[in-house]
């Protein structure tokens, strides 16, 4: 829990950024290292803060990285891996919940390891940069083997009443992943989001042979392919909407 010292002095740091027009401080070293340059813009990109970069922030970004590795490290000491995995930006949740299962974090059950995954998995742009580690997390690799426990109640339910062989969709540059979606159109949507034109391909699946699980807390009616997805035969169908989730 942040310090009233510190959300005072953080709340000071930020009506200072509006008054101040000169002397800025540099950013201290460790957020130099994560800065991220290109033609239109700055940013940091560290695994505790992503955001633009302007001079008049540095003394407040400064402060709140100091302040956010202040309750990370409570986080652990209090052996509160969702908190921990939260105070992580998106891109980063992925190494921290490898990281955090590597030297602090042990599940008490596998209900609590497969809370965490799922969350981090259903939460994760761009599975497929990534493939090893979900490999390892997904399919035993940690240890622990009950993936259908990612589910929740409503999403169990859900995966039940499906047939023993229905048609997923992914939208992607190939068909190598293993998100897929019930939902034709939201695959042609993941295949144009960024205005490109990739595909769209199809795939008949086994119920119990090819997939693992059905998520859909982001009404993208997802569908997990088991780790030897790659074997069954897929087909491209055309995109006239012309990159993706995983």
């Amino acid at each position: 829990m942040i310090s009233a010292e510190d959300k005072e002095e953080l709340s000071r740091l930020l009506k200072d950024r509006v008054i101040k027009t000169k002397d800025f401080p540099p950013l201290i070293p460790e957020l130099q290292e994560h800065l991220v340059k290109d033609e239109l813009r700055q940013m940091i990109h560290h695994p505790l803060l992503v955001t633009f970069h302007h001079e008049q922030d540095n003394a407040y970004h400064n402060k709140l990285i100091d302040v956010r590795k202040k309750m990370l490290g409570q986080h652990v000491a209090n052996e509160n891996i969702g908190s921990y995995l939260v105070m992580h930006e998106r891109p980063y949740r992925l190494e921290a919940l490898i990281e955090a299962l590597h030297s602090w974090w042990n599940p008490a059950n596998e209900k609590e390891y497969w809370d965490q995954v799922g969350w981090v998995y259903t939460d994760t742009e761009f599975l497929y940069h990534s493939m090893d580690q979900w490999k390892y997390l997904l399919f035993g690799g940690a240890g622990y083997l009950n993936n259908n426990l990612m589910m929740d109640d409503a999403e169990k339910e859900k995966y039940d009443s499906l047939p023993e062989y229905f048609t997923v969709y992914r939208g992607a540059i190939d068909p190598d992943g293993y998100s897929w979606t019930l939902d034709e159109d939201k695959a042609r949507w993941f295949a144009s989001r960024w205005g490109k034109s990739l595909k769209v391909f199809s795939k008949k699946v086994n119920k119990l042979e090819d997939t693992v699980a059905y998520f859909n807390s982001r009404n993208e009616e997802e569908i997990l392919l088991n780790e030897n997805h790659r074997y069954v035969n897929y087909e491209v169908e055309e995109n006239n909407d012309e990159e993706t989730k995983g």
